[in-house]
């Protein structure tokens, strides 16, 4: 009686752990979705306007 009252309490602990992890991988991908989430076109733009910006300062030193 005694080992079946541990394997139960056991088996609990074991889920609510493995559920806590579970919930923090969860949080962990939606961080990473959030920080990351920038489309192709949104970052050749940004590109873009480095280049430019690159070519005026280049310009004023005299280089181009």
């Amino acid at each position: 009686m005694i080992l079946s009252i541990f394997k139960t309490d056991l088996h609990a602990r074991l889920d609510a752990r493995v559920t806590a992890g579970r919930r923090t991988l969860i949080d962990v991908y939606w961080a990473w979705a959030d920080k990351y989430a920038i489309t192709l076109r949104d970052l050749e733009a940004e590109r873009g306007a480095a280049v430019n910006r690159l070519e005026i300062y280049l310009q004023e030193l005299g280089y181009a």
